[in-house]
């Protein structure tokens, strides 16, 4: 069966609309969000569903604040891609004290029946100069987060809980896979601190970057803290004061077959605890 996917891209180009940077918006249906995007300094999404085979980029002005509230969700179909995609300079991305960024897994994992996955994944950032905190997500069908292609990023407070997709818990045939905590690649300065990940993947993974520092997080059933360098340098980072507990693995190094020339190098992992390891 193909699917046709539809990315719907959110920006000033084109649009007539003036820029009201006192402006604060709160959007609760997806087809507002492109207006919001365009006139306010201050979004709030609210309960939004992404409709099938659509994804979500949003082309943020500078100093933008986005504030997620309610749950947001997706019409759940075979997907390639990341669901939300953010771009921008100077951005606050937080959520309200009961927001969900709900992932949806149950309607995607398929365990290891699979020869092609086709679930996508959550969230994309491509910014500078920008911190991302109090995000809570939940059940993710594939990668939770990635930030890429990105400098000067803070990221503190984050809740991922895909518990539902442990084996055991999931019903038969049914658990997750493949869902990487934070993914980091092509960055630079980036801080992360105060983590929880509940996930089937690896906790942390970073395939290309260079001065990243992670600290205090705390990772289940996980594939430990990793470097998968399949192409590219991955230098001066700091992994230190977090615990891992029922790891496949914990501090994890991996290479490729299919990848090109990379180097990792002055890295350091400092008081990192792992408890029941298998």
């Amino acid at each position: 069966m193909n699917f046709r996917i539809v990315v719907i891209v959110f920006s000033l180009i084109g649009t007539n609309l003036p820029v009201k940077a006192e402006d604060i918006c709160n959007v609760t249906a997806y087809e507002d969000i492109q207006n919001a995007v365009s006139n306010c300094s201050t979004i709030v999404l609210k309960d939004v569903e992404i409709p099938a085979n659509t994804t979500l980029e949003l082309h943020l002005n500078n100093n933008t604040e986005l504030i997620f509230d309610g749950r947001l969700t997706h019409v759940p179909v075979d997907l390639i891609g990341y669901l939300v995609t953010i771009y921008g300079n100077g951005l606050t991305i937080t959520g309200t004290k009961d927001h969900v960024l709900d992932g949806m897994g149950p309607q995607h994992w398929n365990g290891k029946n699979e020869t092609i996955i086709m679930r996508p994944n959550l969230l994309m950032f491509k910014v500078t100069n920008t911190t991302i905190k109090n995000l809570n997500i939940l059940n993710c069908a594939n990668h939770c987060t990635h930030i890429s292609d990105s400098s000067d990023v803070i990221v503190s407070n984050i809740f991922i809980d895909n518990r539902e997709g442990y084996p055991g818990v999931a019903p038969v045939g049914k658990f997750a896979a493949n869902t990487d905590g934070i993914g980091i690649s092509g960055s630079t300065e980036i801080y992360i601190s105060d983590v929880v990940v509940f996930n089937q993947d690896d906790c942390v993974a970073i395939t290309k970057g260079q001065n990243i520092f992670v600290e205090n997080l705390f990772c289940n059933g996980s594939h430990g803290l990793s470097l998968s360098v399949g192409g590219g340098d991955v230098s001066n980072v700091i992994f230190k004061d977090s615990i891992l507990t029922q790891p496949r693995q914990a501090i994890h190094l991996k290479t490729h077959n299919d990848g090109t020339d990379g180097h990792i190098y002055n890295i350091l992992y400092e008081n990192i605890l792992f408890l029941d390891a298998f």
